[in-house]
This record gives structure tokens, sequence and C-alpha cells, in this order.
């Protein structure tokens, strides 16, 4: 049976002193105690704006490098925090969607080692074909490649 993602938690954005906008599930909140403690996040990814001829484009990308692993838990200091709200439905909507295309291309069956052998042998096979064509071209003086 295929083991799916969790994304019940609730899903915050949060504006960050660096200038980064992030979008998460957010496990605890730091916002809800008065006691310093750091938010504890899951799958977090970066917002990106990226404007073309007048209409503006948002991407989501991971925003701390493979940390996509079912138990795997981020702090986030509250002072890095600059504002939070609850992101838009279309947002959360696209967000759950990349979670799970990032989960199930990390936990995808390992490729099999023979494969893995045939591709290298490939890749040697190549360059040595290409290492003996430029001794051919050493020797050969009236051959020149521009």
């Amino acid at each position: 049976m295929k083991e799916k993602i969790d994304l019940d938690y609730p899903i915050r954005q949060y504006k960050l002193i660096t200038g980064e906008e992030i979008v998460c599930q957010v496990v605890e909140d730091s916002t809800e105690n008065e006691d310093y403690f750091p938010s504890l996040i899951r799958y977090p990814m970066c917002i990106i704006l990226k404007p073309m001829n007048m209409i503006r484009y948002y991407s989501l990308t991971p925003w701390m490098t493979a940390v996509y692993d079912v138990d795997t838990i981020i702090t986030l200091d509250p002072n890095s925090i600059i504002s939070s709200c609850n992101p838009s439905d279309e947002l959360v909507e696209q967000y759950k969607i990349w979670c799970e295309s990032i989960y199930e291309a990390d936990h995808q069956p390992s490729v099999d080692d023979d494969e893995v052998k045939k591709e290298n042998n490939k890749i040697i096979d190549f360059v040595d074909r290409m290492k003996s064509i430029r001794t051919l071209q050493d020797i050969d003086s009236d051959y020149t490649m521009h």
C-alpha cells in the first residue's frame, strides 16, 4: 500500500525578515504561547514572484533542500517572522499538489543497479570514442577542427 503524505496540519503563509515568503504546515505555532519558542513547521515552500508581460506568476520551490521526509519537523524562529496570514485557497491547493509531487518523487523505488551500470557503460563508451578521435586528430596534422 502506498504511503500518503499527511497534509492535515494548518497551512500558513509567512513573510520573513529576509524578504522571503514561505507557505508551510504549522505543527505548533509559537504565536499561541507567551513564552519564547520557535514554531514547528513541515514542508516549507518559498513563494517566488515571476512577473511576465504585465502578469504576475508565482511558483513554489522548496525552502530547505531535502527535508520532505514524513517525520521531518523544522523550527522557525519567531523573531524571523515579519507577518503571517492564512494563504488563499488557490495557494493552498497548489501547495498541496507540490508537496505531494515532491514526496512521491523522493520516495520512488530505487533504480535497478544493472540499469545504472548500462547507462554508465554508455557514457564510458562515448568518452573512450571521443578520446580515440582526439588522438587521431593529434596525429593527423592536416585535420583542423574549427
